[in-house]
């Protein structure tokens, strides 16, 4: 987890992009009418160090499995949205990742269940937005290693959780405990489903 402002340095940015002037659109908040705004992001090249070493971390760690945990603010009622990269490669095409969808939604029906919680997420796998495609993490870790590496190949996706449901209702500073259990549950499934698929 990186412990730094994305203004500075987004650490699912390409380490090559730092300070050459992206962008985000993102909304304001604290205003009566929502306005959208184009903010600098990954812009302080004293940052470049920290980036190089971060993903020099996740090398040495050889992962088979990789998460990228993000938020977002949408009107839509999606709870969570599964990135699997550009033509869904992160799991190795479309049919595996909307299988992947189907499977976890069964999955964590049954740990809502064993936990006497009811399920009312909505899950979707992204086809056009939030797919993970700018995702450096998943694309230089999963995707391009997956091309040289045929025979240990990793699964890696991108999961952006809806501010809707993420922010306890009891305590601002925390994951709701739908969303707690929903994490827990999808990296316990993610290594069931590498294990059976890859």
């Amino acid at each position: 987890m990186p412990l730094f402002c994305r203004i500075d340095a987004d650490a699912s940015r390409d380490p090559k992009e730092l300070g050459k002037g992206l962008r985000l659109f993102v909304h304001t908040h604290g205003t009566k009418k929502q306005k959208y705004v184009f903010l600098p992001i990954h812009r302080n090249k004293n940052f470049l160090p920290y980036l190089i070493n971060y993903h020099k971390i996740i090398e040495s760690l050889n992962p088979r499995i990789l998460i990228s945990v993000h938020g977002v603010s949408i009107k839509r009622k999606f709870d969570l949205i599964l990135g699997f990269g550009r033509n869904y490669m992160g799991i190795g095409g479309k049919k595996n990742a909307f299988k992947f969808k189907i499977e976890f939604l069964e999955f964590l029906d049954r740990v809502f269940n064993s936990l006497g919680m009811k399920n009312n997420l909505e899950i979707v796998v992204s086809t056009w937005r939030f797919t993970g495609s700018m995702n450096f993490v998943l694309t230089s870790h999963v995707i391009d290693y997956n091309k040289k590496n045929s025979d240990k190949r990793r699964l890696g996706f991108q999961v952006e959780f809806n501010y809707r449901g993420r922010v306890s209702k009891f305590d601002k500073r925390l994951p709701s405990p739908e969303y707690q259990v929903t994490i827990q549950a999808l990296g316990l499934f993610s290594l069931q489903w590498y294990r059976n698929n890859f």
